[in-house]
């Protein structure tokens, strides 16, 4: 299945991917954001801003719940064992829980300033909370939705992301043009790493060698390697790149640019 939020029309095509044909169209609360499926595939999660609330929908688009959040709703995330679904709210400075089982919240949590977006630890004992005004990192305990940490990061703290092994924690900084890194065991800070203008997205290969860092503001990348946290190349690539994503085997990066109208393909 692929799920296809159109902002324009309130609701979410649903695609079979065996025979690329179109198998559903699904409601949804005005102007969806990206849609974010559950790893067991049975439910999928669609944040409405101006409705300020989640519509939920099976795999098949069949509407199995709307849910109230607060207030300018980003990215959601769902934890890896799917029972967990995180709600950044941006203007209400909170979190909310939803629980995958019965789509009921859970909890509200008080987090950072402006949080965006969500990165869970593979084993879903840790949800790791960018907050873009508060220039920091909300550590999230999710068996009791307690606040554990703080981590302090750069400023326009935007993008969190975990390596494979969920060692060590990412989030990329767009208005002080670097990235935070931690050890996610004492959730010390252990490295802040330099790239260019307005790093707006970045990702970890599968593998856990290399990220590649979108640089929006100046139409490059920059390849990091994990291991050191050095900066081996950048490369010039088209007009304002935005998302990055993997092939499987970690052996190519694919960078969407929006204003060249492309995806460059990095070796």
């Amino acid at each position: 299945r692929l799920y296809v939020a159109n902002s324009g029309w309130n609701d979410a095509t649903i695609i079979d991917t065996t025979n690329d044909q179109v198998l559903a169209t699904a409601s949804t609360g005005r102007r969806p954001l990206l849609p974010c499926v559950a790893t067991n595939g049975k439910a999928v999660y669609l944040p409405s801003g101006p409705d300020r609330d989640v519509t939920v929908i099976g795999s098949d688009g069949e509407f199995c719940a709307r849910v109230p959040v607060g207030a300018a709703p980003h990215d959601i995330a769902v934890s890896p064992d799917s029972r967990w679904a995180y709600q950044p709210n941006s203007a209400s400075h909170t979190v909310t829980v939803i629980d995958g089982r019965n789509c009921s919240i859970a909890g509200e949590i008080k987090v950072g300033l402006g949080p965006g977006h969500i990165a869970f630890d593979p084993e879903s004992r840790f949800a790791y909370v960018a907050n873009t005004l508060s220039d920091d990192v909300t550590v999230i305990r999710t068996s009791d939705r307690e606040v554990v940490a703080s981590i302090p990061a750069g400023k326009g703290a935007h993008l969190p992301a975990l390596s494979p092994d969920g060692r060590f924690g990412y989030v990329a900084n767009f208005a002080s043009d670097d990235l935070t890194v931690w050890d996610c065991r004492d959730h010390r800070v252990v490295a802040t790493i330099p790239v260019g203008i307005y790093p707006h997205f970045f990702a970890i290969g599968p593998d856990g060698k290399w990220l590649v860092v979108s640089n929006t503001g100046e139409s490059s990348v920059c390849i990091i390697d994990a291991h050191d946290y050095r900066t081996r190349t950048r490369l010039q690539v088209g007009g304002a790149p935005a998302h990055v994503a993997f092939s499987p085997d970690s052996e190519c990066a694919y960078v969407g640019c929006e204003r060249a109208d492309e995806v460059d393909v990095i070796d």
